[in-house]
């Protein structure tokens, strides 16, 4: 049984690791703003964290998740339709991936 952090094979107590945004646990509830559409949710997640042409980023994002056919369709919540659930959940992926972690489906 081995305990504790372990990353590339270094412990948790290697002070050269930079822990920050390394791994995102992406939850079986997906929150997003429901006004915005697909294309403008992952450029405001790159935004936040980025500075750099966000609409490239969320163009590539949107290609690489099968998302692009729904760029201008607003994501939507229980209250206002918008995308498919499969399609929402790939959307909060895209929103980890923007700011540049690794992402952990639970």
């Amino acid at each position: 049984f081995v305990e504790g952090l372990y990353f590339n094979r270094l412990g948790h107590d290697s002070s050269h690791l930079v822990k920050k945004n390394i791994f995102s646990y992406v939850d079986g509830t997906d929150v997003h703003i429901p006004q915005l559409t697909v294309k403008q949710t992952l450029e405001f997640a790159f935004e936040c964290q980025h500075k750099g042409d966000s609409k490239a980023h969320a163009e590539m994002i949107m290609k690489a998740l099968g998302l692009s056919h729904v760029a201008d369709t607003v994501v939507g919540d229980a209250l206002i339709r918008g995308v498919s659930g499969g399609e929402r959940r790939r959307v909060s992926v895209g929103e980890m991936w923007a700011v540049n972690t690794r992402v952990y489906i639970g």
